[in-house]
């Protein structure tokens, strides 16, 4: 998930107050507040700038911020949310041309980003031009005297000149308007002066305007504001085609091209335990529904893509393509892809106001808006699995539920994470769009990076696995500690699940393998070492008492440990949990704050004399050795070469994850009597009271690479209650 920088004091994660992100986040929702006096400047220096702005004139912000207040007695209004990380893009009407910026756009656009609901009342009263509601000035006759006899108001993404003098035009103007725009006067989101016309319309004729229909099945909406005052020149077969996309939106495709979206039908992992699923257990399509999901949708449910039809498929029904997601109108349930597609020419997205285009119809939707929450129920569909057994086997997006990342107030979504925004520049930027006029956007990359790269040759794959390793490198917090027992030293290993949205590892996490490597040193000697692991084996095969690792297991009915998701009845888990919870007065808060000793409770090994240096190395392995090498039937007969199957091989090695903020230190986190003394940079002593796997009482000695408080409370780190390690 999107991570900032923040800064801890002890207690764990306390927040700077005057540190707003360019990006948010959960953790620092609490800084974006602003005061009464900040609020009615900003709202008056709008104001003035809007009245300016129709009569063409220019004037300095901070005086005319001044006058507007002035005018309106010196009284202040408060703001929903802080405006400062806002888009500074200007909005215009589509009639007029005239700006018409209001609040309650700006409100519905950010919920998920901090701002609280606003009552029926204050939203009717603020959905009205903001130069309307400022008093006339002395120098703003013209602008102010046009605002008095004429009405702009904004519903949807249109604005309605309205005369207090011709009703029938009034009328019209509603009846011609848009969806979106209907739909908002039926939710009573009326501007001030237009509710006494709407009253006079029939009730009967508006529902039949809002094209409200039966034909929609549970969890489906139509499209709020389609553009189609153009014929798309691209039908819907071509619009399901990536390369069709590529024409206009170069950068994205660009993005996607190299993504595991593009690779998902391509990757001989998926290839290969597709084979073997259809062939021992008859699964179907039930990877195939997410990995090729246009596909499935093409062919029909009743037909299996094999193998063979796979690599057969045109490119427009391989991997999670752009009008998979971009065409989703609903989302009919939680897990194993449950979303519906509208099978139009509406290609929706995030904002309200798209430019009208000849390639093709254009629609706002939540569910590609990472600033609602309803967003991640789309990325949730395919993200979280349940087999035919009912064992839950894949659960990010239940995990996001169950954090405090998906909170209405201060949530942050999957794509805000995974599909970050880019500094501004246009969204269609293809050779076909060149020179028409597009304006400057919030555009996301659309590289979806997480854990997993490509294993064969692909696009964009050195940037993939950029986008992967700047990912990973931001999710942990950790610390190591050293105490000196008397003459024998005990080191702990902290570590903090702070910046994923979920649990950590996630995804398949019965294939993902974490684990901690830590090596203690006296005089250059080594003198003790736990999770080293031979390169070419799985950590699970090692026989080091004393290793962290980090995993998930699966059961069949008998209760052996499989790695077959179709025999899977049961699982245990062992991940970091995520955060649920920014109240540091609840120990929940510190659920993710793990604390693991070494050597164990109950080894034999003694740390002696204590060591004058320690390190640490984290590492991450995506799918693990021993169901690949299980796997090569399969890939053979897919016809992979035996040298390509030992290519592959090497290239599922485990990755090392920075354990420093500052990769400039390097990967490893090192711990010496220099570092610790070092307290600007990550060294911290205390008396022992919050790290369960010390002595309480005993003196610690600290070091963090990543602005960790060691001192603050800490729990032990999860374990099996099955499996093991």
């Amino acid at each position: 998930m999107t991570k900032t920088g923040r800064t801890e004091t002890a207690g764990r994660g306390s927040l700077s107050s005057t540190s707003v992100p360019n990006t948010p986040s959960a953790v620092t929702m609490k800084a974006w507040r602003t005061t009464p006096e900040e609020g009615g400047a900003w709202i008056a220096q709008r104001a003035v700038e809007d009245a300016a702005h129709q009569d063409g004139r220019t004037s300095d912000a901070g005086t005319a911020a001044e006058d507007a207040a002035r005018s309106r007695g010196g009284q202040a209004q408060t703001p929903t949310v802080r405006i400062d990380h806002l888009p500074d893009d200007e909005r215009r009407c589509k009639v007029c041309g005239n700006r018409t910026d209001t609040f309650e756009r700006r409100v519905r656009r950010n919920r998920v980003m901090g701002a609280t609901e606003l009552s029926a009342k204050k939203r009717r009263s603020q959905s009205t031009s903001i130069s309307e509601r400022i008093p006339k000035r002395a120098n703003d006759d013209r602008a102010s005297t046009e605002a008095a006899s004429i009405r702009w108001c904004r519903i949807g993404h249109r604005c309605f000149r309205l005369s207090p003098d011709d009703k029938q035009t009034n009328e019209n103007q509603i009846k011609s308007a848009d969806p979106v725009a209907r739909r908002t006067l039926l939710r009573g989101v009326l501007c001030s002066g237009m509710r006494a016309y709407v009253k006079r319309l029939s009730l009967g004729i508006l529902l039949c305007l809002v094209h409200c229909s039966d034909d929609n099945p549970p969890g489906v909406t139509p499209p709020l504001d389609a553009k189609r005052d153009v014929n798309p020149i691209y039908t819907i077969d071509q619009l399901k085609d990536p390369e069709t996309c590529k024409a206009c939106h170069q950068k994205h495709y660009d993005d996607w091209s190299g993504s595991m979206h593009a690779y998902a039908s391509e990757d001989p992992l998926f290839l290969a335990m597709n084979e073997r699923g259809q062939r021992e257990a008859n699964i179907g399509n039930f990877c195939v529904n997410c990995h090729a999901p246009m596909a499935t949708a093409a062919l029909g449910k009743d037909t299996t893509v094999d193998g063979a039809m796979l690599k057969a498929l045109p490119k427009s029904q391989r991997g999670v393509t752009c009008y998979f997601c971009h065409n989703i109108d609903g989302v009919t349930g939680s897990h194993n892809n449950p979303l519906h597609l509208a099978n139009d020419n509406v290609m929706r997205g995030r904002y309200d106001d798209a430019v009208s285009n000849e390639a093709h119809a254009s629609a706002y939707s939540e569910y590609l808006d990472g600033t609602q929450l309803k967003s991640g129920d789309a990325c949730g569909a395919c993200h979280d699995i349940v087999n035919d057994r009912q064992a839950h086997i894949e659960r990010t997006f239940e995990e996001w539920k169950e954090s405090v990342f998906s909170s209405p107030v201060i949530g942050v979504t999957c794509a805000q994470c995974h599909v970050p925004k880019l500094l501004k520049n246009v969204i269609a930027d293809g050779p076909k769009v060149q020179g028409t006029g597009v304006f400057l956007r919030d555009p996301h990359e659309h590289k979806m990076a997480a854990v997993d790269v490509a294993i064969t040759d692909f696009p964009q794959l050195q940037a993939q696995k950029e986008a992967v390793a700047s990912e990973l490198n931001r999710e942990l917090q950790t610390a190591v500690c050293v105490t000196n027992l008397g003459g024998e030293a005990l080191i702990a290993v902290l570590a903090s699940n702070t910046a994923a949205g979920h649990r950590w590892p996630s995804g398949t996490a019965q294939d993902r393998q974490l684990w901690f490597q830590v090596t203690a040193y006296t005089g250059g000697a080594q003198i003790y070492q736990s999770g080293a692991i031979p390169a070419g084996t799985d950590p699970k095969e090692s026989a080091d008492q004393d290793l962290w690792l980090i995993r998930d297991c699966m059961f069949d009915e008998q209760g052996q440990e499989t790695h077959l998701f179709w025999d899977a009845k049961t699982y245990d888990f062992n991940s970091l949990p995520a955060q649920i919870t920014l109240d540091p007065t609840l120990p929940a808060f510190y659920q993710t704050h793990a604390a693991r000793r070494y050597p164990a409770t109950g080894s034999t090994t003694r740390l002696t004399p204590p060591p004058d240096r320690v390190t640490l190395k984290v590492w991450l392995q995506a799918f693990p050795y021993g169901v690949y090498d299980e796997l090569i039937p399969e890939l053979t007969t897919l016809g992979y070469s035996d040298g390509q199957i030992k290519e592959m091989r090497g290239k599922i090695a485990p990755v090392q994850i920075s354990a420093n903020s500052d990769l400039t230190r390097g990967l490893d986190l090192e711990w010496t009597a220099d570092a610790v003394a070092d307290k600007e940079h990550g060294g911290q002593e205390f008396r022992n009271g919050l790290i369960p796997v010390f002595p309480s009482g005993a003196w610690v000695q600290c070091v963090t690479g990543t602005a960790m408080s060691a001192s603050a409370q800490n729990v032990g780190a999860p374990k099996h209650k099955i499996c093991s390690p």
